[in-house]
Parts: structure tokens; sequence; C-alpha cells
């Protein structure tokens, strides 16, 4: 039996999956077949079909390493919890939502890496990795 907390997450986990696949739909993808379309070289469900089948490629090939580097290896001190990529997840579906409703694009891996650098920080973090330490005074 799963916990109704565990559900709880698993669910809205799901939801925010769903938003950002969405979200990325609409703002990054459609862009480059848009010419194709326009000139009826390729029916809008085709391409929208060629857009599912590259983005599964891609997230079943490179998805594991960039979620690797994304949780682990951006804020020190902190591990990502599955809540909080879930928020940050939503955060950056929410952020890149208000720029398509706006038509001004952000590009999802800025809002990505954002959302998940402030989660960090949110949960306590050092700093950013690769930044050198603070100076202590003498």
């Amino acid at each position: 039996m799963v916990a109704p907390s565990s559900a709880l997450v698993i669910g809205t986990a799901v939801v925010a999956c769903l938003c950002m696949a969405w979200v990325l739909a609409a703002n990054s993808n459609s862009p480059p077949f848009a010419p194709a379309i326009g000139a009826n070289a390729i029916s809008t469900m085709r391409a929208a079909f060629v857009i599912g089948l590259l983005a599964t490629a891609g997230a079943l090939m490179q998805g594991g390493s960039i979620s690797e580097t994304v949780g682990a290896d951006l804020i020190d001190g902190v591990a990502i919890t599955p809540l909080a990529a879930t928020a940050g997840l939503l955060t950056a579906a929410t952020f890149m939502g208000i720029g398509i409703y706006t038509r001004y694009p952000i590009p999802a891996a800025f809002a990505t890496t954002g959302a998940m650098v402030g989660v960090g920080l949110g949960l306590g973090g050092g700093r950013l990795r690769g930044q050198p330490a603070p100076v202590r005074g003498r």
C-alpha cells in the first residue's frame, strides 16, 4: 500500500510533468515546423507526432544525465527531494507558460535551471557549484 503522502507527491509530479510537456511543446518545438505546416508540406498532426517521437528519443537517451546534473550538480550542500523537484518543475512550467501567454519565448534550459537553483537555495543550499568560497575577514 502506498502512503497517502507519497501518492499525493506522485500525483502532483505527474500533473507537473504533463504541464511541463504542454509548455515545452508550445514554447520550443513548434517554431521549426511552422514553415512546413504553413506550406502544407506536413500536416499539424504529423508534425506533432514527429515532435513527440523526437522528444521521447531525446528524453530516453539524455534524460538521465540531464536529471542527474540538474538534481545534484547545481547547488552545494543540499539534496533535491522529489517534492522539491516537483516544485521546481511547476515553477519552470509556470514561468514558461507566462512567456507563451505574453508571446515572449523563454528557453526551457534557463527556466528549469533557474527554478532548480531557486529550489536548492530555498532548501538551504550553500553556493552555486563552481563558485569560489566566500573570503572571511582578517
